[in-house]
């Protein structure tokens, strides 16, 4: 409603003009660590290096998904499992130079038969690789370092 015209307002009430934006400029990928038209990160080689990719933290939440299909011999733990899963996860993403999605965390899990009954040679690996990833940076690197990108973009029937 308009306000009367024998109404006193203040100044600061009053209606001032509208300033005009210009226009953006055009956006380009400058700075050092941008990806430029779709290239992928460069997987960075050797001991305790990994592959950079968005919001690999997603992968945590996604391995918790698979918590009551996991099948697991004794002496591992559940938390070991998920977040070396994750971790696995996550490199596979970030090669590829996206998030984590479902599917990383069912091949990660698949790779060491946790969604299966394992064979003994593979529980004694696994058992190794995944004891006290819950816990320590570390252990997750490693695990990380001893499976290849190759062996995480195999397709499920391979596996």
């Amino acid at each position: 409603m308009a306000q009367p015209t024998y109404a006193p307002i203040g100044e600061q009430d009053s209606v001032r003009p509208i300033t005009a934006l210009q226009p953006p400029r055009r956006w380009s990928a400058n700075r050092p660590g941008e990806l430029r038209n779709g290239e992928r990160p460069v997987e960075v080689i050797g001991s305790m290096q990994g592959s950079p990719g968005p919001d690999q933290g997603y992968a945590l939440k996604l391995a918790e998904m698979f918590h009551e299909k996991l099948v697991l011999a004794d002496g591992e733990h559940a938390e070991d499992v998920l977040y070396g899963a994750a971790q696995l996860a996550s490199k596979r993403a970030g090669a590829l130079g996206r998030a984590p999605i479902a599917k990383d965390v069912e091949i990660a899990l698949n790779l060491f038969s946790y969604l299966t009954k394992a064979s003994n040679e593979i529980l004694a690996k696994r058992r190794k690789l995944f004891a006290s990833a819950s816990h320590h940076y570390e252990a997750r690197q490693k695990l990380s370092d001893s499976v290849s990108l190759e062996d995480l973009d195999l397709s499920q029937g391979d596996l």
